[in-house]
């Protein structure tokens, strides 16, 4: 389960630990995308989620998602 960054079809991406309040840390994996960029998730069942960046405004992003 070691994802060492790079470029991954045209994403940005890096590998990130998080520790989440002292409790326990997670590996991340830690996408990059522009305003109006998306991502697209495919399940095992072949269907797709896909989640775009909508707005940037100082520290806050907005996201949208379409999911089934």
């Amino acid at each position: 389960m070691g994802y060492p960054g790079g470029e991954i079809h045209g994403f940005l991406a890096e590998r990130t630990v998080v520790n989440l309040h002292r409790q326990k840390e997670i590996a991340m994996l830690v996408l990059a995308r522009r305003e109006g960029e998306l991502i697209l998730i495919e399940l095992p069942t072949g269907e797709l989620i896909e989640v775009t960046v909508l707005g940037i405004k100082g520290n806050q992003v907005r996201i949208g998602t379409d999911a089934p």
